[in-house]
């Protein structure tokens, strides 16, 4: 993007903070009454000038969009009409004035807020299906009868739609009584019960710890697999020398098949 795409979308942005600023004074100014003689956005020439309104309020755009303001009527800056001065800045009681004066962060900080949700409500938040990878053989989640593909929809009760809501539950049990109670629905449609139990108080606390509980209970998340290709091999390192390229497909080690990345991972570990 060029400089001046740089420049012109900054001096939008500036605007339009500048704009909800101005207008959080000028709003809560004119709900409490007092008079409002201009609303401007920007400094210096004006560019463009309209006046409206039973107290013909000036609204005007200038030549300079870093800043703005709202002029009210204050008897020091000029003579005041004897019927006006109740609506004169100076006449009005503190906690107005420091209502208004408090407006124009207050709008922008309200403007931050919908400006979030409304990302949030356009996005949406990205949460991957509790749905169960591997269970090991002869673990706890293995003898409760936790299943692969088995998808977790609620934890001791508590619903749940993501994984993080998952983990939180699981851990909150094994903290609390060492017990969780979950409603599982599998492949088939089919909603099941799984108790999954830690009786021993020292193995509990151990499954408190984020690492430790999956590997603990015996079971993992699935997870999408990620096909052994290789990327970018560094030159002259053992790799290239093993006559390995960027591309190649990894489908054995040690005549063991590999089918997943994390196979081997898991391999090279152990």
């Amino acid at each position: 993007m060029s400089l001046v795409w740089y420049v012109l979308w900054f001096v939008i942005a500036v605007g339009l903070l500048v704009t909800v600023h101005e207008f959080g004074h000028f709003w809560v100014a004119r709900r409490l009454g007092f008079r409002v003689l201009r609303f401007s956005i920007g400094f210096g020439r004006p560019l463009f000038k309209y006046v409206a309104g039973a107290d013909r309020v000036e609204y005007v755009v200038s030549a300079i969009p870093l800043g703005g303001y709202v002029k009210l009527l204050d008897e020091r800056e000029g003579p005041v009409a004897p019927a006006e001065l109740p609506r004169s800045f100076t006449r009005r009681p503190p906690w107005q004035r420091i209502v208004v004066l408090s407006a124009g962060p207050a709008f922008n900080i309200l403007f931050a807020v919908l400006v979030l949700w409304g990302m949030l409500w356009a996005n949406g938040v990205t949460e991957v299906r509790p749905r169960v990878g591997e269970v090991a053989a002869g673990s706890i989640a293995g003898r409760a009868g936790l299943k692969s593909g088995d998808e977790i929809r609620a934890v001791n009760g508590a619903a749940v739609s993501g994984q993080r809501e998952v983990v939180f539950g699981l851990l909150d049990a094994m903290s609390a009584r060492g017990e969780a109670a979950l409603s599982v629905r599998g492949e088939a449609g089919e909603t099941r019960q799984v108790r999954l139990s830690v009786p021993d108080a020292a193995e509990r606390r151990r499954l408190t710890e984020p690492a430790e509980l999956f590997r603990g209970l015996g079971f993992q998340f699935w997870t999408p697999a990620v096909p052994p290709v290789l990327g970018p091999v560094t030159p002259d390192g053992p790799a290239a020398r093993a006559g390995l390229a960027a591309g190649d497909r990894i489908v054995a080690i040690d005549g063991v098949p590999m089918s997943d990345f994390r196979q081997i991972v898991a391999y090279i570990s152990a």
